[in-house]
């Protein structure tokens, strides 16, 4: 159960950030709060603690879980970002698959839930979108963990974190890419 509610507080520390930057610096956003009042404010919460909040905390898991079982800590450093955004994507597939079956969300068809999810997430690499929020949410949460893993390797933390950082950004870069592709 600490596991568990540590990776929701890190999950929440995480997701404020990103969502504090997007009702900042999106266009409307902050303004569509400001005119619709509470109604509008509880749309957004439910949104991200519904959508936002259970792919946040699945993808910090899957990392928290890698780190932990990872014998030598550089092998889970080259893994952890590719594992979080592969999280992330098959979340969000599932999650609109599951909204057109039940929900009757994109006319209720699941094959366009499906293609939808590709250029959705080339939107949130671009935080253009809610998906954006949780996207760097995903990697904000996976710091405490890489940063362990590198106090556990020695001396040469410096270099590892320039690394670590070029990694996580190749990855987010290859993330955006292949998601525009697939659109």
């Amino acid at each position: 159960m600490r596991f568990a509610r540590n990776l929701l507080a890190l999950s929440l520390a995480a997701l404020t950030l990103p969502l504090a930057a997007y009702i900042a610096f999106r266009p409307g956003a902050a303004e569509m709060l400001r005119h619709g009042g509470s109604a509008a404010l509880w749309l957004l919460i439910r949104q991200v603690v519904v959508n936002g909040l259970p792919v946040v905390f699945i993808a910090t898991w899957a990392g928290a879980v890698l780190h932990g079982t990872a014998r030598r800590g550089r092998p889970a450093l080259l893994i952890d970002a590719p594992l979080r955004l592969a999280v992330l994507a098959l979340l969000h597939a599932a999650v609109f698959v599951f909204a057109a079956g039940w929900f009757g969300s994109f006319g209720g068809d699941r094959m366009t839930a499906l293609r939808v999810v590709a250029p959705t997430l080339a939107r949130a690499a671009a935080f253009e979108n809610l998906s954006g929020v949780y996207l760097y949410a995903t990697l904000l949460a996976s710091l405490p963990a890489q940063a362990a893993t590198l106090r556990r390797g020695g001396g040469r933390w410096r270099r590892a974190a320039a690394g670590m950082i070029a990694w996580t950004l190749l990855c987010v870069a290859a993330f955006t890419l292949l998601s525009s592709l697939a659109s």
